[in-house]
């Protein structure tokens, strides 16, 4: 008898789902070119997530969300953001109110603050990246 996997996911934004049937998935390993540009995407996938790790164990959650808002938007003084704080804060791993502190803080250091969609950000807040 197989196992029976159940896999729960929530996407940020709109997306297209396939479902591939592991028969099928078998015939495509098969294949030279599907195979190895699959071992090739699965790779890149561990050095990624090997990257994630080392960056949730060395820096802190202020240094996370500068990392975080540089590689989404880059080092503008005006971010016109997408998403909520909730997201934002389970994107660089910390929790909504671990966020929410942070952005009290940064606004009290006048480095950051967040109005509705805007963040509006200092040059000093990128001269630390």
């Amino acid at each position: 008898m197989k196992e029976i996997i159940s896999v729960t996911a929530v996407a940020l934004t709109e997306v297209l789902v396939f479902k591939l049937m592991r028969r099928d998935l078998l015939g495509l390993l098969r294949q030279d070119d599907f195979r190895n540009d699959f071992i090739a995407m699965l790779l890149r996938k561990q050095r990624y997530l090997a990257d994630k790790i080392q960056q949730l164990t060395s820096q802190d959650v202020e240094q996370r969300l500068r990392a975080f808002l540089l590689e989404q938007y880059g080092a503008q003084e005006r971010i016109q953001v997408e998403i909520n704080k909730k997201q934002l804060a389970a994107a660089i791993s910390a929790t909504p109110e671990t966020l929410s502190r942070l952005l009290q803080d940064l606004k009290r250091r006048k480095h950051l603050t967040w109005k509705q969609k805007m963040i509006c950000v200092e040059p000093d807040f990128w001269r630390n990246a």
